[in-house]
Formats: structure tokens, sequence, C-alpha cells
């Protein structure tokens, strides 16, 4: 699969990297669109700067006018007076002249520098661009390379793999013990019983199940048959595992024992040990020896372990020093709040105000005697259109979970599109 998108990946990879050297392009396109821009701002730089030294100019032979007059003339006052006076004017009106001239500099310089500017960062983010493609480009081909190598050594172990089942199912066909009879417990039965009747095409399987057991009687039909020998495997889920004595079964399977395991709940190590002894149990019970196979991704959990040596007393003392540690059964009493509603969020809303408003209780008591948890949808997150939250109360009585329930339901009723219920003592978390 990922060696078939591979080619999808490259080929949006190298889209990208025209994509990157079309702005680069564009970017490049940008400068000579706006060198001319540029030359004219420059341009204007320079006639601003011969404005200022023009109206510098201009301003120096006023006030040396100012200055210029006849001491022979018998009304030399009054005309140096009148010349100084227009002195005056003409010097504030070239003075203004060179403020304007400077403030046109002033602009033409920080247009010249923000289109430098512009240019500068647009050829820099271009580049860049540019170049992460080319590297991605390259990423992506390396990739490739590996998916292809993975992909023939899959294929390689796909070649053996085969060959290994068509010599087992001969050997089972050939083996009349062998193909003798086999319970497999497994979470989904149909595709087990598929698996099985492909790779055993002549041996004959029966599926026991909650689909395959829902009319009147199915269930002494189909252990009857397997009693009488009519089938020779027994595919079924945990209603197999328990209570079932056939003296020639001797061979027992445990499909995905991982799921078990792996259950929201303290007590799924527990469980998981309980079941896989029990099945474990249905094989070899006459004088045919038994043979237990169980299927892990974990093969060296300390549940399985315990399993295979049968140690059940050190799977307990284990068990217990964990609960101990963690303030679970049986060192304290376990209470669950339900809330369900058809409105996921107000469902969680109060189940957020219930975890808060028990939390609060639990710290007027003493420390210790109570620990509440945060608000948390239920494994079953929704079922027959309900939004299922909880909130666990772990405590050291359960009268004190039993007051602490009173108190907070009397003080915040729930509304009534709200379910609320709590389990005192639970027996599990899902």
């Amino acid at each position: 699969e990922i060696f078939g998108d591979a080619p999808l990946g490259i080929d949006n990879v190298r889209r990208g990297f025209a994509r990157s050297t079309e702005s680069v392009e564009e970017a490049f396109a940008f400068a000579r669109t706006n060198a001319p821009a540029m030359r004219m701002a420059r341009a204007r730089l320079r006639a601003a700067s011969h404005s200022i030294d023009y109206a510098i100019a201009n301003l120096m032979p006023t006030i040396s006018a100012s200055t210029s007059f006849s001491w022979t003339d018998p009304f030399w006052y009054w005309s140096w007076a009148f010349s100084a006076a227009q002195s005056f004017i003409n010097g504030g009106r070239d003075l203004t002249a060179v403020d304007r001239a400077v403030v046109a500099y002033e602009s033409a310089a920080v247009d010249v520098d923000v289109a430098d500017q512009r240019l500068s960062v647009s050829l820099e983010t271009a580049i860049a661009n540019r170049d992460n493609s080319a590297q991605a480009v390259e990423s992506a081909i390396a990739a490739v390379r590996s998916a292809k190598e993975n992909l023939d050594t899959v294929r390689e172990q796909y070649a053996v793999g085969s060959a290994n089942r068509v010599d087992l199912s001969d050997a089972i066909a050939s083996d009349s013990r062998a193909r003798g009879d086999c319970i497999s417990a497994f979470y989904d039965g149909q595709r087990a019983e598929a698996a099985l009747r492909k790779c055993f095409p002549k041996a004959s399987v029966l599926r026991m199940d909650a689909d395959s057991t829902s009319r009147r009687n199915s269930h002494d039909d189909i252990l009857g048959a397997f009693r009488r020998g009519e089938a020779d495997i027994l595919v079924g889920t945990q209603m197999i595992a328990k209570g079932l004595d056939f003296p020639n079964v001797t061979l027992v399977g445990v499909l995905n024992a991982d799921s078990a395991l792996s259950m929201p709940d303290f007590r799924a190590s527990e469980r998981a040990f309980q079941l896989f002894a029990q099945v474990a149990g249905r094989a070899g019970r006459a004088e045919l020896p038994g043979e237990v196979l169980i299927q892990s991704r974990s093969p060296a959990d300390a549940v399985l372990r315990a399993v295979v040596a049968g140690d059940f007393a050190k799977f307990a003392a284990r068990e217990l020093e964990d609960r101990r540690e963690a303030f679970f059964p049986p060192f304290c009493h376990l209470s669950v709040v339900n809330l369900k509603s058809k409105d996921l969020h107000l469902a969680a809303d109060w189940a957020a105000m219930y975890a808060k408003s028990l939390q609060l209780y639990a710290a007027r008591l003493r420390q210790g005697r109570m620990l509440v948890s945060e608000a948390v949808p239920s494994a079953l997150e929704k079922a027959d259109g309900y939004y299922r939250w909880q909130v666990v109360v772990r405590s050291t009585s359960a009268a004190a979970a039993v007051r602490a329930w009173r108190w907070i339901s009397s003080a915040r009723p729930p509304v009534a599109a709200l379910r609320v219920a709590i389990d005192i003592d639970a027996v599990n978390l899902v």
C-alpha cells in the first residue's frame, strides 16, 4: 500500500517544486517590473537633492541683498527697512521651498528603501521555497526506494508463509489426530470461521456465538453435533470457554489474547487469567494429551507467563500488590457515577460538574479517605442513542460514597434530559 501511494506523493511534491520554481520566476519578473519604478524613485531622489541645492542657492542672494543699500541715499533708512522686510519675506519663502525639498527627498528615499526591501524578501522567500521543494523531492524518492525494498521483503515472507501454510494444511488433512477437534475463542467468530475453512478445506467447522445461537435449542444442537464428532473444529466466543467436557479435544487456540488484556478495566488482568486458564482446561481431558496455543503480540506479558506456568499464586500476589499501590479493590470500595443523555454536551458538562463537586467534597474529608476521578467518557461511549459518561469514586467505605452521592444528588439534581445513577461497589468500569 505504501509503495502504491508513493508515485502519487512524488507527483504532488514535483508539482510543489514546479510551483516553487514558478514563484522564483515570478519574483524575478516582479523585480523586472518594478525596476522602472525603482529608477523613477531614484530619479525623484536626485531631483529632490537638486531642489534642496537650488533652494539654498536662492536663499543666499536674498540674505545678501538684505545688507546692500546706499548710504548716500537721503532716505537710506527707509530703503534699508524696506529691503530688510522684502528680504525677510523672500527668505521665508525660500526656507519653505527648502523644507519642501527636504521632505520630498526623504519621501523618495523611503520609497527606494521599501522597493529594495520588498524585492529582497520576495527573492529570498522564493529561493527558499524552491530549495525546500527540492529536498522534499529527494526525501520522497528515498521513501519510495525504501518502500520498494520493504515490499520485496514482504513478498518473500509471504511466499514462505504460503508454502508453510500449504504444508501445515496437508499435514493436518493427513493426520486424523491432528485434524481432530479444535476450540478457538475469538472476538470475531465469522472471520475466524472463514479463515479456518479456507486453510482446512477438508475439515468440518462449527461456529457458536450470539449470531449462530439466536434460535431455540441452537446451543444444544451445536454442542451435540460437536460431541458426536460431526465437526472437527468448533469456533466460538467466551461461551465455549467454560464448563465443556469433550474427551476427544486435543488442541485449544486463543486468538487475539491482547483484546482481553487491554480492556479499560482494572480487573482486565484478573478476567484474562481466569478466561485463559479455563479455556486451556478444555484440551486433553481424557487419555489423549492436550496442547494450548495463545496468540499475542506481547508474549512476555506477566499474565500470559503466569497462565503458561500455571502459577496462580504468583499472579495473585503481583496483582494484589499493584492494586494496593493504586488504591483499587479489594483495598477500597469503588463506585461509579454513570450519566447518559442523547445530548453529548449535556452529559459531558454535567459529568464535569459532578466530578468537580465530588472532588471538593472529598477534599473536606481526611486525606486518603476518598479519591474522585475526572469526568471521562465510558468505554462504550454511545449505546442505544445515548452518550455515556462516568465519574469513578474510590473510598475507604461504601457508606462514604453513599453520603457523597446523597449530598451531590440533592444539591445538584439532574435535569429531565439526563439520566444519572451510581453503582456502589461496581464490578467493572466498562
